[in-house]
Parts: structure tokens; sequence; C-alpha cells
């Protein structure tokens, strides 16, 4: 009687209405005419069911009406037409539906889904019987059974199933300590004052829908494309398929093996005016691994990919790395995941209103979403003074933020001296990675992530330094867990050199500013043909070629939402006091007097100061021949060690010879 109340209105009415009509006109002749056409539509689609059937659906219906757990009753409805047909009651559509299943999954299917229906429907319309059936069964082999029996059954439970109220019950007082202990405990992940590390997503503006192209007009770029190439390079190509990405229409065909792909490369121009390009058309030819070529065509309809799309896919998860982050959406629609770790280290380039600080800000708030401070620490170098000063004191700082060169150089300094501490942890306990010490160390290390914004500016105060220690990070730091990510704005072929290059090797170019440049950080042009705004270029080891993205787009009011509930959820930043020490006075063995001295050579004055201990005088030609080096290096060391005060020049040298007095 519920399920009625439930339908409002005149349906109930119009239902019984209709139900009678139809018994009335299938089962008598009273309606005439009118009667016999509608009984002969029923009959012969339906068979002699035709008088019940609504009457079964309604049934069917109302039982399943406003009852939650009863829902599923609704799958009987598509099931009528076998049961009917199986009968022989159901008509042509009920032969129909027999014979597409038995021709689908044979007759031991069909009895298959027989029996399951059979026991479903007897279950949830028998349901009550069968458990009042079963329960009063329980309670009488519970009552028959011998009472010692019992007692050892109630022995071996934890928590006895009844107990007086009066009773002082070990179990419960055990169960209280261990809820006082685990709210107590400063490690519990439950625990208020250190509460499990997430961020949640609805920090971040929601995703966009993309907007999409006409299939004619798509059809009507590649039929432009395939005239163009047919009057410029005097070839028949097949259009293969077309790819549709945030910013771009990536075109595929296919041309004869002997076609003259310089003439395909050089119909850049002619293609985007022949399909009115808003602007500049990129031409693969070939496409690597491919018998194909690529025209890339950008998008009147540009559609914005959020930094929240890009956390929220599955792409994502399936890399559990720390450093595992989403560099943007490719041509082809899916997302490129990268990993840091095997670049491992990651120089980005781009023009003002590129799109280049923006991606610095995404890559950082990939890592941070993934890794708790425990896990992940960073170093960020701001030399503008204004693109990172939102990360102030988040707790994944191990430094306040650098502004200096100098203190820019000590820690990079660090870093290479971190690395061999960390190569010790690493031996000792006889790993080859920081991925394989953290699994079985006890006190886990974390990711250290040093960020450089404008590296120009380090090149341009000391690049024999920077390129040192780029160096040895690059060689040794992989394995210890150690990663620099440097930008430039723009990659000038005098500061940026072979050296710096090879020591980067993931790189992403946004647009630049000249084909010069685009030459320099990728060896070939393309860069400076980018569309901006987050449109990008990537190379890394693991890719044979130039990748195009599209970055994902994060707002300065997104970044100071996600930042401020860090601070506010996960407290301030806690500096490592002897790294701030180290960073501020270039300390390390030879106190503030060693800055500006490469780590070679502090290595070397070492190795040196361990050797003339003993002498009361030394000279540039004879440092050469003790230690075997040339004589710029010789009278390199010479200054250093004179500026570290171990030697200073002697008075009485004769007319045209150097010496120095040794003070050690």
């Amino acid at each position: 009687m519920s399920s009625i109340k439930k339908l409002h209105g005149g349906v109930l009415p119009g239902v019984i209405f209709f139900i009678l009509l139809h018994l009335t006109a299938t089962t008598t002749t009273w309606l005439g005419p009118l009667g016999s056409l509608y009984k002969s539509t029923w009959y012969p689609l339906v068979g002699p069911s035709a008088p019940f059937l609504p009457l079964i659906i309604f049934g069917i219906v109302l039982s399943a009406w406003g009852e939650d757990q009863s829902k599923w009753r609704y799958a009987l409805l598509p099931y009528l037409p076998l049961a009917l047909g199986s009968l022989g009651w159901g008509g042509a559509m009920g032969d129909w539906t027999v014979d597409k299943l038995t021709y689908i999954l044979g007759s031991g299917g069909v009895e298959t889904i027989h029996w399951g229906a059979i026991i479903a429907i007897n279950w949830t319309f028998f349901g009550a019987f069968w458990r009042t059936l079963f329960s009063a069964t329980n309670e009488r082999e519970s009552e028959s059974r011998p009472p010692t029996q019992t007692k050892r059954r109630r022995k071996r439970q934890t928590v006895p199933p009844t107990l007086p109220e009066s009773q002082d019950s070990p179990p419960k007082k055990r169960r209280k300590r261990v809820k006082k202990k685990v709210a107590s405990s400063p490690e519990s992940p439950t625990s208020p004052e250190t509460p499990p590390y997430a961020i949640p997503l609805e920090l971040l503006t929601k995703a966009e829908k993309a907007p999409s192209e006409p299939k004619r007009e798509l059809s009507a770029i590649a039929d432009a494309i395939v005239n163009t190439l047919a009057d410029i390079a005097q070839i028949e190509p097949v259009w293969l398929n077309t790819d549709v990405g945030r910013t771009v229409i990536r075109v595929e065909l296919e041309v004869p093996h002997s076609t003259n792909l310089g003439k395909v490369r050089g119909a850049a121009e002619n293609i985007a005016l022949a399909v009115s390009s808003p602007g500049k058309v990129r031409v693969i030819a070939p496409v690597v691994g491919k018998g194909t070529i690529a025209i890339e065509i950008p998008r009147k309809k540009k559609s914005t990919l959020r930094l929240r799309e890009v956390l929220e896919s599955e792409a994502l998860s399936h890399d559990d790395h720390p450093l595992a982050f989403v560099m943007g959406t490719q041509v082809s629609g899916g997302l490129l995941v990268e990993n840091l770790a095997e670049m491992p280290h990651l120089l980005i380039a781009g023009a003002t209103q590129s799109g280049k600080s923006v991606f610095a800000n995404t890559f950082l708030l990939n890592l941070i979403y993934r890794n708790s401070p425990d896990q992940l620490r960073l170093i960020l170098m701001d030399m503008k003074k204004v693109e990172l000063t939102l990360y102030k004191d988040i707790p994944h700082l191990l430094v306040p933020i650098i502004t200096s060169t100098e203190h820019a150089l000590n820690a990079l300094d660090w870093a290479c001296r971190e690395t061999d501490r960390r190569y010790d942890l690493l031996g000792d306990l006889g790993v080859k990675n920081l991925k394989e010490y953290n699994r079985r160390a006890e006190d886990p290390l974390p990711y250290i992530v040093v960020v450089i914004e404008e590296l120009s500016a380090l090149l341009n105060q000391s690049k024999g330094r920077v390129q040192e220690y780029l160096s040895d990070l690059s060689e040794r730091s992989r394995a210890a867990g150690i990663h620099l990510v440097a930008t430039m704005q723009r990659p000038d072929s005098k500061k940026l050199d072979g050296s710096i290059k090879a020591n980067l090797p993931g790189k992403i170019s946004f647009r630049l500013g000249t084909r010069a440049d685009s030459i320099t950080i990728f060896g070939t042009k393309g860069a400076e043909d980018l569309l901006g705004r987050g449109d990008l270029y990537f190379d890394g080891p693991n890719h044979p070629e130039l990748v195009r993205c599209q970055a994902p787009l994060v707002e300065t009011k997104e970044i100071d939402g996600v930042l401020d509930y860090l601070r506010d959820t996960f407290g301030m930043a806690k500096y490592d006091e002897s790294l701030s020490t180290v960073v501020k006075s270039g300390g390390g063995g030879g106190g503030g007097m060693r800055e500006g001295i490469p780590k070679k050579d502090q290595d070397f004055l070492d190795q040196i100061r361990g050797e003339i201990g003993e002498m009361d005088k030394l000279s540039i030609s004879g440092l050469q021949r003790q230690f075997g080096i040339g004589y710029n290096k010789a009278a390199r060391l010479m200054m250093f060690m004179e500026k570290l005060g171990w030697v200073s020049q002697d008075p009485d040298s004769k007319a045209g010879q150097k010496g120095f007095v040794v003070h050690l």
C-alpha cells in the first residue's frame, strides 16, 4: 500500500484505465473494428501473453517503486521477453530474443540465465520467509548445543557476546588504553597535531570544457593540405587521421617514399595560407618511427588546461615515483607524464609571456601535492626576487628563499657535499639509489630539488663555479636523490655553452625570440614559432624527437590558496640551521674565506696543505714540479693559498722571481 500511495495525481487511475482498456481490446470484440486492429497488432508481436503483459509490467514496477533495496527488480523487465519466449507465449518478440541469445550464448548460457532469474525472483519476493526460517533453525541448534561446547566457543572470542554493565571487562579496559595511546602518539596519522598529509583539490579552479572542432572543418583542412602538397611537391598524399589538441590540430599524411621532403618542409607557409592559419604551421617530415609526415596547425578556438584537471587524471596515478609530474597534454590529447629522477636535471627556457614562470609554479605544485615535507625538500633560488616569493615559509623549504648570488653558489656547493654524504650512506647499506635506501633504512632521506630562477644571473657572476657545480651534480646526484631545475629567459650561446647544456639533459622551451635561441637549446629551429601561453617543446633522454605539449595553467590566487592551506595545516618551515649557516657564510672546511674557490680546487688545496706543512718557502714553479700541474693552475692555487693566509710573498725574492713564505 505504501508503494501505491507514492503514485501522485492521476498516474495510478490512468494506468488502471489503460490496463482495463487493453484487457478489453485483446480479449473481447466490444470495441469494434478499432479493438480488432489493436488486437491484431499485439498478438503477433507478443503472442498469448498479450492480454496480461501490461499487468505484469505494472506489477514489477510497483513492487520496486520507492524501495531502495528492491530497485534491482527493474532488471526483470528485460528478462520478460526471454522468459515468455521460452514458454512459447512471447510471440515474434520472444522468439527473436530466444534465437539471438541462443546464437550468442548457446543453450547452456540461456539455461544459466533462467536458473539465475529463478533464484533471484525466489529470494527477492520470498527472502523474508527464508531468512526467518534460517534464523529459527539456528536458534534451535544453539539451544540444543551442549553447555560445555558453548563455553569453549565463548572463551575463544576476544570480546564476550553479552556482558553485564556492572561487570569489569578486561577487554574493554585494554581497548581504552589503546585509544588513549593512539590519541597521544605524535606519529599517529589521525592525531590532530600531525594530520595526514593531503591538500584538497577544491583549492584549484575546475577544468574547463574543451571546445570541439566540427568534422566538416577538419575534413576541409585536410583537403586543403592535400591539394597544397600536390601542387608544390608534386605528390599525392593520403590523409590518415587528424588529432585535435588543446592549441593545435595535427594532420597525419602518408606520402610516397621517393618524396622530396625538403619541398614538403618548405611548404609550411603555403599550407598556412591555404588553411587561413592564425599562427605558424609546423611540418614534421618524417614522423619518427612511422612512414608518414605530420602537419601541425594552430587552432582558432583554443582550450585551457587547468592544473586541477591534471592532478585528477589517472595518468599521474599510474606512476608512483615521488618526482613524477604532468608536463602537459600532447597534440593527441593524452597527458605527458615525466619523471624528474630520470632526466635527472631540467632546463626551462622561454621569453616573456610565453608561460615559463607559470610552468615553474605548476611543476612545484605537482611535487607539493604528491609529497609531504618528510618526502621532499626544496631549495629555491630566486635571482629576480619576485617569481618564487609566494613560497616563503612553506614547510617543504630546506633554507629560506635565496636571492643572493653568493648564497646560491654556497648552496650549490653544499648540494655537492651532501651528495658525497649520501653516497657514503648508500654504500654502508649496500644499495644503488635513494629509492632502495628509503625502503631499507630506518630513517629515510627526502628528495631534494634545487630550483634556480634565472640561471643567467649566476652565469654572469661566476660561470666557472656554476659550471663546475652543475657538472658535479649531473654526474653523481641522481642516485643521491638531489635534482636541479633551472630557468632562463633567453638561452644565449655565450652563456649556455655545450658543457652546461650537457649537464642539464632535460630541456623545455616555450616561445623564444629568435631562431638562434632555439638552435642554442635544442640544436634545431622551431621554438621561435611556438604560440605562447603554455605551448612548449620538450626534449628528454627518453624521447627521440621534440614533443609538443600544452602546459597546464595555474593562477596566482590558486597558488596563494594552496600555500596558505599548507602553512595553516602543516605549520611554517623548519629550516636546517646548519645548512643556513653554510649558505650565509660559505662554511664547510675553510669558513667564509673559501668563498669563490671552486670545489675541485678546494679538495686539491687540502692535499697541498698536507704536503707543504713542513716547508719554509714555496714558488709557483716548485708547485708545478711537485704536483705535476700546469703553470696557470699552479698560479691560481697559489693565489687561493695567499687568500687563505697559508702563504705570503717573500720580500727577499730576487728580481724576476716570485717566492712565497709558508705560514703553516
